[in-house]
């Protein structure tokens, strides 16, 4: 867990204060996500221990995905994706919205999957 003086306000604030491996998969992961989704408005939020990085499309309410270092690997959190939706994925977690998935500091090795997950939870945000 990240102790931060201050809550993150910009994805850099929020990788900050975690090893270089979870900081290098982190930013591969939210290239990924802006890759997959151009028009998506980051947010990060949080407090002094937990932060997270949130992607919307077409308002801050319509979550794509989520994004949280931790001290040993990143989680991806994929909104409206269930199990069956993504392949060669473990989602864990039990959320009524939202899934994730526990992605080792060598995300690079994973990114056809990953960019196939982020994808799949893309076509579950409405945007009127």
């Amino acid at each position: 867990m990240a102790t931060y003086k201050q809550p993150p306000t910009t994805f850099e604030e929020l990788i900050a204060p975690f090893p270089s491996a979870v900081r290098e998969s982190a930013t591969t992961l939210r290239t990924l996500i802006l890759d997959a989704m151009p028009e998506a408005r980051e947010s990060v939020s949080g407090g002094l221990s937990f932060a997270i990085a949130l992607y919307s499309l077409g308002g801050p309410t319509n979550v794509a995905c989520g994004l949280q270092p931790t001290s040993t690997h990143c989680k991806l959190y994929l909104h409206h994706v269930r199990p069956g939706d993504v392949a060669n994925l473990k989602l864990e977690g039990s959320g009524k919205n939202a899934r994730h998935v526990k992605v080792p500091s060598s995300a690079a090795a994973r990114e056809v999957e990953i960019a196939a997950a982020i994808a799949r939870a893309r076509l579950g945000v409405r945007v009127d």
